[in-house]
């Protein structure tokens, strides 16, 4: 599914990548705070050619997903959002 997020309050970290690799640790059960900890030394590095994208989301940002991105999330502060998801019938 692709998806969107705007955020009302709050900020929140955003990590992505494309879909080409699978991403170290995303076949495990982390929490976000799990793989940043573990995992997240490696942002500011390529993984497999292609960097992470990160960034962080302030109020009144939108943030859309595409469909078969990796991501994942960290509240940096207590947040408000809403978020939707569009799967396509195909």
């Amino acid at each position: 599914t692709s998806a969107w997020n705007a955020l009302l309050r709050g900020k929140k970290l955003w990590v992505l990548h494309p879909p080409t690799h699978t991403i170290p640790g995303a076949d495990k059960s982390l929490s976000s705070y799990e793989w940043l900890s573990q995992l997240g030394a490696t942002l500011e590095d390529s993984y497999e050619g292609k960097k992470f994208i990160t960034f962080v989301q302030k109020p009144g940002e939108i943030v859309i997903v595409p469909c078969g991105w990796w991501h994942m999330t960290l509240n940096l502060s207590f947040t408000v959002a809403v978020t939707g998801n569009y799967a396509a019938k195909s």
